[in-house]
């Protein structure tokens, strides 16, 4: 069946621009599809690219982008931001987070989370300085939003203090959740890597 989709999300100039830009990577391709993308809209301001030097300098820009929009006027319902891997998230969410912005992300998150968490939580534990790990590591303790968790990964300026971490559990986290992810990092410190996973 041969289906041109239209391009909602995207204005004429948009579409346009990113079709050239499209075209120009996936024509290499041998196993490509042909597909003509088309919008009712016309009119649009023309797309910018930015070079940055990093994800993490990437994700920065994208949150004044979009913080700045809202400023603007512009609401949140009417932004959004495209990766093509989870992985690209990650800074996104981080720098997001950190601007107190809040964000819903559709697409198949949910088959990685349990993997995303592990890896987050072994590189919590290998280096403590890593706030952004340790905030999505403490998002798995029920009851523990992405703000509550980016705020108790940084009060521990990055040392990996157990007690610390245990005294500090948050009022809204029942005590055996806390405990349990306490007891679990600290295990790690008794197992050889390989074993840790």
């Amino acid at each position: 069946m041969d289906f041109d989709p239209p391009c909602f999300a995207s204005s004429g100039t948009t579409r346009r621009a990113g079709a050239r830009f499209g075209y120009a990577i996936i024509s290499q391709s041998g196993s490509r599809t042909d597909k003509t993308l088309w919008s009712k809209e016309r009119a649009g301001s023309k797309p910018v690219i930015s070079i940055v030097r990093d994800e993490w300098a990437q994700a920065r820009h994208i949150a004044r982008q979009v913080a700045e929009a809202c400023a603007q006027g512009v609401a949140l319902r009417d932004q959004a931001v495209l990766v093509r891997t989870a992985e690209e998230m990650r800074p996104i969410e981080a720098e997001l987070n950190r601007l107190g912005i809040a964000y819903r992300k559709v697409g198949r998150s949910h088959f990685f989370a349990g993997v995303k968490t592990a890896l987050a939580i072994l590189s919590w534990r290998e280096n403590p300085s890593d706030t952004i790990s340790g905030a999505l590591a403490l998002q798995a303790v029920p009851g523990v939003d992405a703000a509550l968790a980016f705020r108790v990964a940084s009060t521990l300026k990055g040392r990996r203090n157990l007690k610390q971490l245990l005294a500090g559990r948050p009022p809204v986290v029942r005590r055996p959740s806390w405990a349990a992810f306490v007891d679990l990092l600290g295990s790690l410190d008794h197992l050889p890597w390989d074993r840790q996973v």
